[in-house]
C-alpha cells in the first residue's frame, strides 16, 4: 500500500489545496496483480487563462477531481503483459465557461455571435481499458489498447443573447471519445536502427 498528501499553492489565485492519495496492490498469484487507486487533484486555473475577453478581473476557485481506479495485470508466459483498467472521474467546483457553438476550437472566440455561457454543476468520465504488450528485448515488440469510455458534465444554464433551443441537464462533453484504439509495432533489425509503426 502507498498513501501520499500533495500541497498545491498558486498565488495568483490564491489556492492553497491540499489533496491526498491511497493506492494499494495484491498478488493473487506469482504473475497476476490486483491494484486499486483512490485520490483527489486540484486544478488551478492558469496564470494565462484570466478570461479579459468576457471582463473577468479574478481567477476561478480550483477545479477539483476525485478519481477511482480499479485494474487486474496478467504476465502470460509467452511473454504478453495484459492489464485491465476501470476508472471513474467526478468532477466539482466547475467555472463557467464560454464555448463556440459552431467551432469550439475557433482562435479568437469572442470575435464570435455563436458565443455562449455554459454554467455547469459538474461532470463525470468513466470507463474500461484493455492494455496488451509484448517485449522481450528482441527485434520485435508491439503494444495494443482499447478503452471504451464516456465523459458527461451537467448544465444547469446556458445564457446566450439570440436563437438558441437551450438543452441542460447530463450532456456529452465537447471531448467526449466513445470508444479509442492504439496500436504500436517497433522492429529493431540492428543495434542503430529502429522502425516504428503507429495507429491510432
Amino acid at each position: 500500500m502507498e498513501s501520499g498528501l500533495r500541497n498545491d499553492r498558486a498565488t495568483w489565485a490564491d489556492d492553497n489545496l491540499w489533496s491526498p492519495r491511497l493506492s494499494a496492490a495484491y498478488n493473487l498469484t506469482q504473475r497476476t496483480v490486483l491494484r486499486g487507486g483512490w485520490g483527489k487533484y486540484y486544478q488551478s486555473q492558469f496564470i494565462n487563462n484570466l478570461d479579459v475577453h468576457h471582463a473577468a478581473r479574478q481567477y476561478d476557485p480550483a477545479e477539483l477531481s476525485t478519481h477511482h481506479v480499479v485494474g487486474l495485470e496478467h504476465n502470460f508466459a509467452g511473454g504478453v503483459q495484459a492489464r485491465l483498467d476501470a476508472y471513474t472521474k467526478d468532477i466539482t467546483r466547475m467555472s463557467d465557461t464560454h464555448q463556440n457553438l459552431r467551432d469550439p476550437w475557433e482562435v479568437f472566440p469572442e470575435a464570435r455571435n455563436d458565443d455562449v455561457l455554459l454554467q455547469r454543476a459538474g461532470a463525470t468520465s468513466k470507463g474500461v481499458e484493455l492494455f496488451l504488450k509484448y517485449d522481450q528485448g528482441k527485434k520485435l515488440s508491439w503494444w495494443l489498447s482499447y478503452a471504451r469510455a464516456r465523459a458527461e458534465e451537467s448544465i444547469t444554464a446556458i445564457d446566450y443573447d439570440g436563437l438558441l433551443v437551450k438543452q441542460t441537464g447530463d450532456l456529452r462533453r465537447i471531448n467526449n471519445q466513445d470508444h479509442t484504439i492504439y496500436a504500436d509495432v517497433n522492429y529493431r533489425p540492428s543495434a542503430p536502427w529502429h522502425i516504428n509503426l503507429s495507429w491510432q
